[in-house]
């Protein structure tokens, strides 16, 4: 009981901070969108949330997208645009997920977690989209651009391994615990 209604209050204060406008078209001010992510991080990151009830976590991903899409230059966006892609990939919407792994690497290439982006990117390709050709396609884009990384390693493996069948990786990896 004492959860439903700590939702109910949290969605009625959500909804009482979105409707704080500003005159000019609409915009939220900086201010009311900080409060409002700082707020919604809050609830989210108490131990009893749960992504069932996802409504904070869109909202929260919605107000990081206002901010990054109001504040290009600021140094929060990028990490703003990480957490939307995290909380977006947690509540199952993978192409929004890798739609902001793909902005961080492309409009931020000197975030330290830019690195981190495109190789997540290649691997919700592979493993959450089931796209091959797309993910190779990233794990060559990571190599290229970040061959230094700690995962270059790891994106090497991945693409000898990623058109082979189940018991081939198998194989292959047996093969390489032996030498």
């Amino acid at each position: 009981m004492t959860r439903i209604i700590a939702v109910l209050f949290f969605v009625s204060a959500t909804i009482a901070c979105s409707n704080s406008q500003t005159s000019q078209g609409g915009a939220r001010s900086n201010e009311d969108l900080l409060k409002n992510i700082d707020s919604l991080e809050q609830f989210i990151n108490k131990e009893d949330f749960t992504f069932e009830n996802d409504t904070a976590a869109r909202e929260l991903v919605t107000a990081l997208i206002t901010y990054v899409d109001q504040n290009k230059k600021d140094e929060k966006s990028p990490s703003y645009l990480f957490k939307a892609a995290g909380l977006e990939k947690n509540l199952g919407n993978h192409l929004e997920a890798v739609s902001y792994f793909n902005r961080i690497w492309n409009e931020y290439p000197d975030y330290p977690r830019a690195p981190d982006a495109l190789f997540l990117e290649a691997l919700m390709y592979e493993e959450d989209l089931q796209d091959k050709e797309k993910a190779k396609e990233r794990y060559n884009k990571f190599l290229e651009l970040y061959p230094e990384s700690e995962f270059a390693e790891g994106a090497k493996q991945i693409l000898l391994l990623i058109d082979k069948s189940p018991s081939e990786r198998y194989e292959y990896l047996n093969e390489q615990d032996q030498n």
